[in-house]
């Protein structure tokens, strides 16, 4: 098991400006590899990725920084990861991904 891309996954941590040393945030609840990650309204979307068995997640999950806590939001439709993820006109778009090691052709959600 490669412990590394869950470590990163796991890890989230802030950089003040002017700052000379990170600090540690909240753990995301779901640990994950090959994620989408898009700011929308002062929130971090985590979406899709996934685990060691390469099985690809449909969770998303929203990181407030000023509460510093962490709220799962509700699935996509499809399972992937390796998503790209892009936010506009208040909506998040998720395209493309791969289901477990093959890319997947998926409809645009």
């Amino acid at each position: 098991m490669d412990t590394r891309r869950s470590t990163i996954a796991l890890l989230l941590c802030a950089l003040p400006l002017m700052a000379q040393t990170w600090e540690p945030r909240a753990d995301m609840p779901t640990p994950r590899y090959d994620a989408g990650s898009v700011l929308l309204d002062g929130k971090v979307y985590v979406i899709g990725g996934r685990v060691e068995t390469e099985t690809a997640l449909s969770a998303v999950e929203a990181y407030d920084p000023r509460t510093d806590s962490w709220a799962r939001m509700a699935d996509m439709p499809t399972q992937r990861g390796r998503v790209a993820v892009a936010a506009f006109n208040g909506q998040i778009y998720v395209f493309g991904g791969v289901v477990g090691g093959e890319t997947a052709v998926v409809p645009m959600s």
